[in-house]
């Protein structure tokens, strides 16, 4: 089992549990059953699940014994619906593949297990919409080939659009899967050099409070009480590395001097 502790399994795309043709919808169900037992024999750790759209309550039901499991879903959305997932270009809603992600997540049970791996797409919705994701667990960011642009050196690099929101999920330490074939004449490598060139980069802007904090943005911390327990000098060094409290507390001196009662 040891050899797939690493391993991040992925359900067949053609899947579709939530079609609207009956057998299409029998047979995805037969087989997402069957995959997610194979992974679950092989102890595989993470299995990717493809959403396919906004209506998924057979898929979350299909789900719910996965869970139960030790398994973890990593939910592949795209950042961005293709126009032909609706007939109607103009259901904003259909195309929000965030609604696709929160539907999901609410019919499922409640769970620990499910997460998002979040797929670029060429294009890519408002900042408003992008913004949302900060908020969401996501331990995937899957770019594909097919959205990098050329440099003028002929290297493959990622648009501004798409540094802007890889740089605002790199904060939460996601996996970075580069998926497809080459499509630059520099070939496969260029991608991936570009990919750990730019995480590298943003791993070198964080400041010392967001490099101690990294990993613990969504935790609640327990309250400590250091007038009742008798603590380690490094919980107090950890204190003292919080730069907003200390800060109060220098203003909070200063302004006590300042209304000082005189000597006299």
């Amino acid at each position: 089992s040891n050899e797939w502790s690493r391993v991040v399994g992925k359900i067949s795309p053609w899947i579709d549990v939530d079609s609207t043709c009956t057998h299409e919808r029998r047979r995805s169900e037969e087989a997402l059953k069957e995959e997610l037992a194979w992974a679950s024999h092989l102890s595989l750790p993470y299995v990717m699940v493809p959403l396919h759209g906004l209506s998924s309550m057979n898929l979350a039901c299909c789900l719910n014994a996965a869970l139960a499991s030790n398994l973890q879903l990593w939910m592949r959305v795209p950042t961005l619906a293709p126009v032909d997932v609706t007939s109607d270009p103009s259901q904003t809603r259909q195309r929000d593949s965030w609604e696709w992600w929160n539907s999901l997540r609410c019919s499922v049970n409640p769970t620990k297990r499910l997460f998002v791996a979040l797929e670029f797409t060429a294009d890519l919705p408002s900042a408003t919409c992008l913004a949302r994701w900060t908020g969401e667990p996501v331990r995937a960011v899957i770019i594909p080939t097919s959205i990098f642009l050329t440099n003028q050196k002929g290297f493959p690099v990622l648009s501004k659009a798409h540094q802007a929101l890889l740089k605002a999920l790199l904060k939460f330490n996601p996996h970075v899967v580069l998926s497809g074939t080459a499509r630059h004449a520099s070939g496969g490598n260029a991608y991936a050099n570009y990919l750990k060139h730019f995480c590298q980069s943003v791993a070198s802007e964080l400041n010392n409070v967001e490099k101690f904090a990294e990993g613990y943005e969504d935790y609640l911390q327990a309250p400590l009480q250091p007038l009742m327990d008798n603590l380690e000098s490094q919980v107090y060094e950890t204190f003292e590395r919080d730069p907003i409290k200390y800060e109060q507390y220098k203003r909070a001196v200063y302004h006590a001097l300042l209304d000082r009662v005189p000597e006299d």
